[in-house]
């Protein structure tokens, strides 16, 4: 019974973001590429540590003296690998973000334009607080 409720609740969840990426394309993508980049970088960041050590930490213990130009390299290298992992993290967080407010906004105005097709006597019978509040709600479910 419960992988019947996992199972809908997947399809529901990912309905909704179907609808989500149709909306947004160019801002989901940009958001996917940072993720992707973070990922890539993370994979990289062990590479460069382990190059690091290879390169210049082992040859500086077995010679006694630390090599300019391989330490010049490793802390490039190392910098420029968290330069673009902390990139990737905040493009993926910025245009998530974005794309979110995005549909929370788009969501908003399709409920004000339902309750701007609703007659007259519906609006007297519920307060406009109430019907903001709702719509805010909506909006953010």
């Amino acid at each position: 019974m419960a992988s019947k409720v996992t199972s809908a609740v997947m399809r529901q969840g990912l309905r909704v973001l179907g609808v989500a990426i149709r909306a947004e394309r160019g801002i989901f993508t940009v958001a996917v590429l940072s993720s992707a980049v973070y990922g890539v970088m993370t994979v990289a960041s062990a590479w460069a540590l382990g190059w690091a050590t290879q390169n210049l930490v082992l040859p500086s213990l077995a010679e006694g003296r630390v090599a300019t130009g391989a330490l010049t390299a490793a802390v490039v290298l190392i910098m420029g690998v968290a330069l673009l992992k902390a990139l990737g993290v905040a493009g993926r967080r910025y245009f998530a973000g974005v794309m979110q407010y995005r549909m929370q906004a788009r969501s908003r105005r399709e409920v004000t334009r339902q309750y701007l097709r609703l007659p007259l006597a519906w609006h007297h019978r519920h307060p406009t607080g109430q019907l903001l509040s709702n719509a805010s709600a909506d909006a953010e479910a």
